[in-house]
């Protein structure tokens, strides 16, 4: 724009005469500071001048990570027309893509991706870019990630798939995406927890998540390996709303109540174990829908 332009003309005539890929005590330059602190014109004077756009400071981060793990987007798009080694890893092994994901920064993602960032560049163990835009619940971004080649059925070193830690989470934005993008809904962790078990034993159970797992095709009746129905593992955790879900479920399979677990348990049973209000509510809700109580 004629305004970025003024400016830029301005920074030129600023910077002559200065030694631009001088470090400071981090070890970062001019570049450096710019890029991280989202200034785009003196960014872009300083690349026009000379500077050394690689140059990297102590802990391997060129401007370019520095720009994009702080969400300068306009700084971003400088530096990658500029930049032609958008892949460069820091001294972490992280890429700028990473640091954007990592930080929530999805349209700083998105210029990234346009601009060629290899998805496969991130180390792909549980930081993984895709893990990352899930855990955050950016679903734009793990669309994007997913469009551009990350598999939506990758599995980290716990066993987790994309799928499985966005119902952990509560995630349901993510969670749309990946549906959409066709992730399995059938992956288990070893101990073969599904996606249903892992949305109904969360801190507060999550009921939204439950629903939309339902609505796309998880088995209700899925079994772990204790023989923990979904039901079993909300009536555990005293997740009134998440038992409510469950047994109100209509639309196909229904929840079996008579199911028993290893230890020869039925859900009642398991819910009567706790005394909390909480457990009381739940047991009142089976002996209700058991006919066992008015």
């Amino acid at each position: 724009s004629e305004k970025l332009h003024s400016k830029l003309k301005y920074k030129r005539q600023s910077i002559q005469g200065v030694k631009l890929n001088l470090k400071d005590r981090e070890g970062r330059t001019a570049l450096h500071r710019a890029s991280g602190r989202g200034h785009t014109a003196v960014a872009l004077a300083l690349a026009k001048a000379g500077a050394d756009i690689h140059a990297t400071d102590l802990m391997s981060k060129t401007p370019l990570h520095l720009a994009a793990q702080n969400g300068h987007e306009n700084t971003v798009k400088v530096l990658v027309h500029e930049e032609k080694k958008i892949d460069t890893r820091d001294g972490q092994r992280k890429t700028a893509l990473y640091h954007a994901v990592r930080q929530g920064n999805e349209k700083t993602a998105g210029v990234l991706l346009k601009a060629g960032a290899q998805v496969d560049s991130v180390i792909v163990d549980i930081t993984a870019a895709l893990f990352k835009a899930v855990q955050k619940n950016l679903d734009e971004v793990v669309a994007a990630l997913i469009d551009h080649g990350a598999d939506v059925n990758s599995c980290n070193q716990l066993g987790y798939t994309p799928m499985l830690l966005a119902a952990e989470l509560g995630n349901a934005e993510a969670f749309k995406v990946l549906v959409s993008k066709k992730a399995r809904l059938d992956e288990r962790l070893p101990n073969q927890i599904s996606g249903l078990h892992l949305a109904v034993q969360s801190e507060h159970g999550h009921e939204l998540l439950v629903g939309l797992l339902l609505e796309t095709g998880a088995k209700i009746n899925c079994l772990d390996n204790n023989k923990d129905t979904p039901l079993h593992c909300a009536c555990r955790d005293g997740h009134v709303g998440t038992v409510q879900r469950l047994i109100n479920w209509t639309n196909g399979e229904r929840a079996n109540l008579q199911a028993t677990n290893n230890v020869n348990k039925t859900a009642l049973q398991v819910a009567e174990a706790d005394d909390t209000q909480a457990h009381q509510n739940i047991s009142t809700l089976l002996k209700k829908k058991m006919f066992l109580a008015k």
